[in-house]
């Protein structure tokens, strides 16, 4: 579909892929900060505290809009199971916000993107009702997942991915929790 005079293409959820589908599958460590601690304090992820908790997830998504070809919505399911410490399994749709009209991206193709959604959680670990304050934890929480990625010019297509998984009560908007569980995973995109 041709932009619109404001730049706008919309492509549709049940449309044909043309390259606008992809399928993430990424692995990470359980991460002991806070994510405001992270986010506000600017702590990289080298220096975060991690443990012997993790998580392996798979996702599907598939880009219906597009903004000035560098703004782009992509709704997306999931699916993770947590290991180690935790045995939980993670179910989540979200909807992303992806930015990539950077001026590097002839030299290396790079994304930031940002997730609203909900994510429900098979069971209530011990280690997320401590996080979650005097509420507990919760199965149904909110789904927040920034994350990068880079990728050849030539091979925009297939981009490497590092996210931040993160669940929580979102400030009392999903629940009254204050934290739930959350991983720095690395892991890989492909689109299709």
């Amino acid at each position: 579909m041709p932009p619109t005079d404001f730049g706008l293409r919309w492509y549709g959820v049940f449309t044909p892929c043309a390259g606008r589908c992809a399928i993430s599958v990424y692995n990470g460590s359980y991460v002991k900060d806070g994510m405001y601690q992270i986010f506000t304090e600017g702590h990289p992820p080298h220096t975060w505290d991690y443990d012997d908790d993790y998580i392996v997830a798979g996702a599907a998504s598939k880009r219906i809009l597009s903004l000035w070809d560098m703004f782009h919505i992509e709704p997306e399911i999931g699916i993770a199971r947590r290991y180690g410490q935790q045995h939980v399994t993670e179910v989540w749709a979200a909807a992303y916000l992806r930015f990539d009209g950077f001026p590097w991206n002839k030299y290396l193709y790079t994304s930031i993107a940002v997730s609203t959604g909900v994510n429900y959680a098979d069971k209530i670990t011990e280690r997320e009702e401590a996080r979650g304050g005097e509420a507990g934890g919760d199965r149904l929480l909110h789904f927040l997942a920034p994350e990068i990625t880079f990728a050849l010019p030539d091979y925009q297509n297939i981009q490497l991915m590092f996210r931040f998984h993160h669940r929580s009560g979102a400030y009392g908007f999903i629940s009254d929790t204050d934290g739930g569980a959350h991983y720095g995973s690395v892991g890989l995109r492909v689109w299709f």
